[in-house]
């Protein structure tokens, strides 16, 4: 009698069992470290939210001098542009745009928005030529005819660019070189205020697509320059913004064309948002400071 194929049978049978076995494991495993890091950043959270409830006992400002919150080194040259959770204006405002009269594409920060779309999401979401246009153009109609609408109200009428729309909305937990997908409200908000951008607070990536990558590389190396004179964060002024660019003359356009469009304070209002990332996971937990 062959018993190869019975052998063979058992061997196939504790493989598959192994494998189902490890398989368990490693789901084990990472739903604990993911319960870990959730505990871990929701304990930020709370320690956050109970300092800011002390200070406001005690009749403390929250915001010194454009300070974050959440802060908890206030001698910190950490950059304000790069916070956790992204504060408002440390984004670009689409209501300043849908407010203008006349042809959406002519407003001076239309291609920075386009720019800006690329940048974040070309070509994981954005695969084909020109969307980024598409894509905008729709949500600026919503923002005009919605004034007091919010980003999750701007859902574009074509199909296709509402998909794409609700993986831009949506998000991952994580991203940054090349992984993830960004949620778009870390980047982009509604508001009726004027102006579209906090020159001191933009984050680096909104500076590049309102400027360029040299201009912005020289914002954020002076601002760290100056915070390590003062080990303390430094902002950069509607003054000295403009030095930097008496130093590069050729893209003096660059900040003429948008400046109407400029928030130059120094001062940051109060955060609407507090949050937490666990180092080891990376998983973030975010909570409105709005009550």
């Amino acid at each position: 009698m062959n018993i190869l194929p019975l052998v063979l049978t058992f061997i196939i049978i504790f493989a598959c069992l192994g494998t189902s076995f490890l398989r368990e494991i490693k789901s084990y495993f990472l739903v604990e470290s993911s319960l870990v890091g959730y505990n871990r950043a929701e304990r930020v959270v709370s320690n956050t939210t109970l300092q800011r409830e002390y200070k406001k006992t005690k009749g403390e400002s929250l915001n010194k001098k454009g300070e974050s919150s959440s802060e908890k080194n206030p001698t910190s040259t950490a950059s304000r542009r790069t916070l956790f959770p992204p504060m408002e204006v440390s984004k670009i405002n689409l209501g300043a745009l849908a407010k203008e009269e006349g042809t959406l594409s002519l407003h001076p920060l239309y291609e920075s928005c386009a720019r800006l779309l690329r940048a974040l999401y070309k070509p994981k979401i954005l695969s084909e030529e020109k969307l980024e246009y598409r894509l905008l153009d729709e949500l600026l109609k919503k923002a005009r005819a919605k004034p007091d609408a919010d980003l999750a109200e701007l859902y574009p009428d074509d199909p296709k660019l509402k998909k794409i729309y609700y993986s831009m909305l949506k998000g991952t937990n994580q991203y940054g070189q090349g992984k993830g997908v960004p949620p778009i409200t870390d980047f982009f908000y509604l508001d009726k205020e004027e102006k579209a951008v906090w020159t001191g607070f933009a984050s680096p990536l909104l500076l590049e697509a309102l400027f360029d990558k040299e201009i912005a590389a020289a914002i954020v190396a002076f601002e760290q320059a100056e915070s390590e004179k003062t080990d303390k964060p430094h902002v950069i002024s509607k003054e000295e913004l403009a030095i930097l660019f008496m130093n590069h003359p050729a893209k003096a356009s660059l900040l003429t064309s948008v400046e109407l469009f400029l928030n130059p304070s120094r001062r940051a209002p109060a955060r609407t948002t507090i949050g937490g990332r666990d180092k080891k996971t990376g998983i973030a937990v975010e909570r409105s400071t709005l009550h």
